[in-house]
């Protein structure tokens, strides 16, 4: 009989912190888990971005098949672009797949609303709306979770607000950090407290607990991480600490364990303003604005300039208020619009032939959209040529979307991609030059997260190559002796022996996507 299975989600854990760590003597259970069990380095989806990446990881499958391209979707008839949410998810979670098993699904990203069989316990994470929506399965759940985590968090902590708005220029000062470091390591505190509880008091037969705040913490604080002579005495260093800890308890009570990341994470030295290089190539072409137009977005863009200064200055009592009461969907709105306006610049699409329509955020993989079927030559040509003024190459690949996307929500994905060389970050800002040097340094996303796995019931492998988040869906399927469905992309991680005549998902993999079309069509107004 085979023993529980927790998948440990780390949201940005990357090889080479974990690797600095351990050379400063740190993260032993790490380093057991290493050396007595198997790892390797994890492929994210494109985008490298936290819904489509955790949404492949638990569906087994790509974007093009699950719909979740990014942290907001656009529809038409509707202005603003709304927050994305597992009604957008059109395949099967694992957890709905296995109806034979008790699974307790913790703080996975982008899981509102909850999803699940009849067996499922489930506690959705980022994404969530407020503590005051029901993001628990059942219902019931989330009295006890309160009850033992009274200050339990859905999203990031008030003081971690810089990160909602900035654009990685590293403007928090050093006390910012801090007391950033203070409220997320707390929050981490918390999510574990309550993680242990149900662990203990639960009856189930497998676990997947996810933790955000790596993310949230690098994306300000990595190069300081980086360049400390002390890595365990930073607060990232700290987080990944209470890690190895909570591992350690997890290889203490023989369960077997497998350890995912949805991307990796990099310092970035360079920002490329993909748009000016573009319209510098002859690709983009912009029409004029009027007065009026122009007095308006910088109207808006000086409004959302004095938001990002007065941010640090509102103590933290009242962010921390206000992120409470106040729904993640009516910030993103709010976002949203003044990047939108920040960056509006009407295209003359009858001249165009691309354009990267993106945030204003950092990205390591620019969706590119063609506005002409017979440019894609000259748009490959162009960006290959894209170099810094050293005359270092700045993007390693352009990528069709079909030779990497398949299903029926491929459509909502742009035409290309492009993906920088290792340091480089793509904005969809226009800039007085295509390339500027982050003085200050940055850190965004790397496209390849991690993988360990270790446990009785586990194979011991050493060293793994080419893994996708994709195959972890299919991993747990055949771990619990269940057949792999036909639809799925990914395939079994070789920890576990791939089952062949194995107990069938067909009938709950029916139910499920009823309940996916259903939820799809209540969102959207469907009969």
């Amino acid at each position: 009989m085979i023993g529980k299975l927790v998948v440990l989600g780390i949201d940005g854990a990357d090889w080479g912190i974990l690797q600095a760590l351990m050379d400063e003597g740190h993260l032993g259970n790490f380093r057991r888990v290493m050396e007595n069990g198997s790892y390797g380095k994890l492929r994210s989806t494109i985008p490298s971005v936290t819904p489509p990446a955790w949404t492949s990881m638990f569906t087994g499958v790509n974007p093009g098949k699950h719909g979740l391209g990014g942290f907001l979707r656009e529809e038409k008839g509707n202005p603003i672009p709304l927050i994305t949410t597992s009604r957008q998810n059109l395949a099967p979670y694992v957890w709905e797949l296995m109806e034979s098993k008790t699974i307790l699904v913790f703080n996975v990203p982008f899981t509102y609303p909850p999803r699940g069989g009849a067996n499922a316990l489930i506690v959705s994470g980022l994404g969530t709306p407020s503590v005051n929506s029901e993001f628990t399965l059942p219902k019931e759940l989330k009295g006890e979770l309160l009850a033992v985590s009274p200050n339990y968090a859905l999203g990031a902590p008030a003081e971690a607000a810089p990160l909602v708005f900035s654009d990685n220029k590293a403007k928090t000062k050093s006390e910012m950090q801090e007391r950033m470091g203070i409220a997320v390591l707390a929050d981490m505190k918390a999510r574990q407290k309550a993680m242990l509880h149900f662990l203990e008091k639960k009856e189930w037969d497998a676990a997947i607990l996810a933790f955000s705040e790596t993310d949230w913490l690098q994306h300000e604080m990595l190069s300081e991480f980086c360049k400390s002579g002390k890595k365990a005495a930073t607060p990232i260093g700290q987080a990944y600490l209470l890690l190895d800890g909570f591992l350690g308890y997890l290889i203490e009570k023989q369960h077997n364990v497998i350890i995912t990341s949805d991307h990796g994470f990099q310092e970035l030295k360079q920002k490329l303003f993909l748009n000016t290089h573009l319209a510098r190539k002859g690709l983009l072409v912009l029409r004029k604005r009027g007065l009026p137009r122009r007095i308006t977005t910088e109207f808006l863009a000086f409004c959302r300039k004095c938001i990002l200064m007065a941010v640090p200055m509102v103590p933290a009592p009242a962010l921390r208020s206000i992120r409470r009461f106040q729904s993640i969907v009516g910030i993103s709105k709010a976002i949203r619009r003044g990047q939108r306006c920040l960056g509006a610049q009407d295209i003359d699409y009858d001249n165009t032939t691309a354009v990267f329509l993106g945030r204003e955020r950092l990205t390591i993989h620019a969706g590119i959209t063609l506005t002409k079927s017979s440019g894609f030559e000259e748009l490959e040509q162009a960006l290959m040529d894209c170099r810094d003024e050293e005359g270092r190459k700045l993007i390693k690949a352009v990528v069709k979307k079909e030779d990497i996307y398949s299903g029926s929500e491929a459509t909502r994905v742009p035409d290309v991609f492009a993906i920088p060389e290792s340091g480089v970050g793509i904005t969809a800002k226009f800039g007085p030059n295509a390339v500027e040097r982050l003085v200050h340094g940055g850190s965004g996303h790397a496209y390849n997260g991690i993988f360990l796995a270790y446990g009785p019931d586990l194979k011991r492998k050493g060293e793994l190559k080419d893994l996708s988040v994709m195959d972890i869906a299919p991993t747990m399927l055949s771990f619990f002796g269940y057949a792999l469905p036909k639809y799925m992309d990914g395939r079994c991680i070789p920890v576990v022996e791939t089952v062949k005549g194995g107990k069938n998902t067909l009938a709950a993999e029916t139910r499920a996507r009823l309940r996916a079309l259903r939820s799809r069509n209540e969102l959207f107004g469907k009969k």
